[in-house]
């Protein structure tokens, strides 16, 4: 009995440990969305603990043609345990029509037993808030061994993303982008491609797991600073080999576009520190055109900043010189502190698949006197024809009549977010550790906390959408 036990369980890790490879790209329900009926889209996800240059790579990037080996995640060349879905980095890429019901059967592989939880992000879940993915909230999470299948339809339509949300997860690599094309696209005049090549999901990335991080940041006082920047999945920089003999690199991702061509990019963050990115693209203004999803009027700038959870979507025009032209990422806040850039290069047709010819830009040689949208921890800007600053009350709705701004609302709630240096029992222990001791006796004591109306987040014992009348009133907070 004993043996047939232990045999069953190993059976079922190995069988999860071979996942399926299914191609997103070329899956049915990527189409043109224009006059065509809805459909059912099924996809699998096998989710698994593994590694950055795992033995699927052989000798990347020693050997760059190996870097492009089936199952291989080369990211910035440094060997880490990641999380992965179908042994992919970002996750596989989901295109829909909006209205297309969605169905997503996710295999809990990991071979440390973890729970797993995905949550799609921008989508509306009218009716099926069941289907959200917020772990403890909206669902109990998935179980090692186990599967569950969402359902949900598309809407609304633009660029989304799912990610898993129990713990730091979805920064160690379950995040893959979520896009929802409409019916009727009323920019689509201003572009002639979009490609599923230019949909960019961007993150700050460790050569540890983002819990062991943060531990360590918040129990220890070690840095929560990012060791680079990820443009789907890639960071290219410098790799030495184990002995010390051999030096190589990881290649930049290319964006390739064709001279008088217009294309839809659409920008991703899933940053998991507070680390909002710049990007700016050499010799090229940026049309942007949607907001996490929402297509707004047209606005043009040269610098665009982004923080985790957001979108963006933007037109490019190829209308310089058929070359090459650097793409920047630019970490701010957490990741000023190492200056943490990452490039790409924005490729012409017909030029030949090589670096700029220009020297980048260092990160402190970032443009000024530039357009800026959504400047990082800047107040309103209003109309001043002089201020460079594109923030974000500046932005419109494409809608002429939005309906959720039509009616007089029955409620107003005010939340005021903020980070606080305050005491927690996780954290500190009066008398040993405490936090008003520790900003007295240690520099840079005390903990600093993400709060809501100056309150902490803490998960229940059940989720609440399920089990809300189990859950003892101490935890949450009642709004009138």
């Amino acid at each position: 009995m004993h043996v047939v036990l232990v045999l069953s369980v190993l059976l079922v890790i190995v069988s999860g440990s071979q996942a399926l490879r299914e191609d997103f790209d070329s899956h049915p329900c990527v189409r043109e969305c224009v006059g065509t009926s809805p459909m059912t889209c099924y996809y699998e996800m096998h989710v698994e603990t593994y590694a950055t240059l795992s033995k699927a790579c052989y000798r990347c990037p020693f050997n760059i043609t190996d870097c492009e080996r089936e199952d291989c995640i080369a990211s910035d060349g440094f060997r880490r345990m990641i999380y992965a879905i179908n042994r992919q980095l970002p996750s596989p890429q989901i295109r829909v029509c909006e209205n297309d019901r969605v169905r997503v059967k996710v295999m809990n592989h990991m071979s440390n037993g973890e729970v797993v939880s995905i949550h799609w992000h921008g989508i509306h879940q009218q009716n099926t808030n069941y289907m959200d993915g917020v772990s403890m909230l909206t669902q109990c999470p998935i179980l090692p061994l186990t599967e569950y299948e969402y359902s949900f339809v598309a809407s609304p339509h633009g660029t989304h993303y799912y990610h898993s949300h129990v713990g730091t997860q979805r920064g160690d690599g379950l995040a893959g982008a979520l896009i929802v094309k409409p019916s009727t696209d009323i920019h689509l005049q201003l572009y002639q491609h979009d490609l599923m090549e230019h949909t960019l999901l961007i993150q700050d990335w460790f050569h540890v797991l983002g819990g062991g991080k943060a531990a360590l940041h918040l129990h220890a006082r070690d840095n929560n600073r990012p060791d680079t920047l990820l443009i789907n999945g890639v960071a290219p920089g410098d790799v030495t080999s184990d002995d010390g003999l051999n030096v190589t690199q990881i290649p930049y991702k290319f964006l390739t576009v064709e001279k008088g061509n217009s294309y839809r990019f659409r920008v991703i963050s899933n940053a998991l520190m507070n680390c909002p990115i710049e990007m700016y693209i050499e010799s090229h203004s940026l049309l942007v055109i949607a907001s996490d999803g929402a297509d707004i009027a047209p606005v043009i700038t040269d610098v665009l900043v982004i923080s985790g959870g957001e979108r963006y979507d933007f037109v490019l025009l190829a209308n310089q010189t058929a070359a090459n032209y650097w793409v920047y990422l630019r970490g701010l806040t957490d990741c000023s502190q190492r200056k943490t850039q990452t490039l790409a290069i924005l490729h012409y047709e017909g030029a030949p698949l090589a670096h700029p010819l220009s020297t980048p830009n260092s990160y402190d040689q970032r443009p000024t006197d530039v357009l800026t949208l959504n400047p990082f921890n800047m107040g309103l800007v209003n109309d001043d024809p002089t201020d460079m600053h594109l923030t974000l009350n500046k932005l419109e709705s494409a809608e002429t009549n939005p309906r959720w701004i039509s009616q007089e609302p029955t409620t107003k709630v005010y939340l005021q977010l903020g980070l606080h240096r305050t005491s927690s029992p996780l954290f500190n222990v009066a008398g040993l550790y405490g936090w008003m001791d520790d900003i007295i006796d240690i520099p840079g004591g005390g903990t600093v906390l993400a709060q809501i109306n100056s309150v902490n987040s803490i998960l229940p014992p059940w989720p609440y959408l399920s089990q809300y009348d189990d859950i003892p009133e101490v935890i949450y907070t009642r709004i009138a």
